[in-house]
């Protein structure tokens, strides 16, 4: 059994260690020290806490678990869990889970949500009572040989956010999309103001290459692209319902991953649940092949 203490985050201390700890588990995830300051920012009225698991004065775990701003459900909690490789199979991951469990039940959890990509992991969530629900692809593309953008169609143009006045539009046409996303519970449509706390603020966000379809002046199309370095993640691309099936989606994110190449990004990744076939469709034909996989947990807290 691990000698490993469990403690509370130190942001100022730890952030750079448990960003490494993302990025060895989902190495294709952007995470750094900014982006998990402004995780813990966003989920101060979720309930959120923060954990890490030290041992010989080396952070070697890590684990976090809040409220779901964006689910109707009540009681709906996310949580994540990560080890360092080389301290995997000693329990450490055991000893955070069980703090996790003492948190849940003191803020009315129902049912909690997490996500893992290996074998390992899904053992080890099995044990803890956690069953595999959803399936989700992990797709990469080099952003090299790029297709040519699409003439519009008269009347649309294309807006990167930031020309922009202000993120009204982005929140409009992403509470749209969003919503249709294969989930396992309800989505919550967010006002304005937590929208912009929990995504619009989100400093990964590439306000120069995310991109905006509008007919008119109603946003119809959206590729948002997060960045860090050279590599960047797409958050979301979609359709408002009333124009899909016209090639728009791939047209926008077209024009967004040009503008990010154009911009020194090397490396373009994505997610898409394994039940939206509108989207592996576009992806596929943009170029984006299979990277990984990635599994959603669920555990009911009784």
């Amino acid at each position: 059994m691990t000698s490993a203490q469990i403690r509370p985050l130190d942001l100022t201390a730890d952030a750079e260690t448990v960003a490494g700890l993302f990025g060895e588990a989902f190495p294709f995830l952007l995470y750094d020290a900014g982006y998990l300051a402004h995780r813990i920012r966003a989920a101060a009225r979720h309930h959120r806490l923060d954990l890490v698991a030290e041992q010989d004065g080396r952070v070697v775990g890590f684990a976090s678990t809040q409220l779901d701003a964006e689910s109707d459900l009540p009681g709906a909690t996310v949580a994540q869990v990560v080890v360092a490789e080389a301290h995997r199979r000693q329990g450490v991951g055991t000893r955070l889970i069980d703090e996790l469990r003492g948190h849940w039940r003191r803020i009315g959890s129902t049912m909690v949500a997490g996500r893992l990509t290996d074998d390992g992991a899904a053992r080890f969530a099995a044990r803890n009572g956690f069953s595999k629900s959803r399936t989700e692809r992990i797709s990469h593309r080099p952003l090299t040989g790029l297709p040519e953008l699409p003439e519009l169609p008269a009347g649309y143009r294309l807006r990167r956010l930031a020309e922009l006045p202000d993120m009204h539009a982005l929140h409009r046409i992403d509470s749209v999309v969003v919503a249709d996303i294969p989930s396992d519970e309800p989505y919550s449509v967010l006002s304005y103001d937590d929208w912009v706390a929990l995504h619009g603020s989100d400093p990964r966000l590439d306000r120069e290459s995310t991109t905006l379809l509008f007919d008119g002046d109603r946003p119809v199309a959206v590729a948002w692209l997060d960045r860090i370095g050279d590599r960047v993640w797409s958050g979301l691309t979609g359709t408002d319902r009333e124009y899909r099936g016209r090639g728009l989606a791939r047209l926008v994110k077209i024009a967004a991953l040009r503008d990010a190449a154009a911009r020194g990004a090397t490396d373009a990744y994505t997610n898409n649940d394994a039940d939206n076939a509108p989207m592996l469709a576009v992806n596929n034909r943009l170029g984006y092949r299979p990277h990984a996989t990635q599994y959603t947990v669920l555990r009911r807290v009784s």
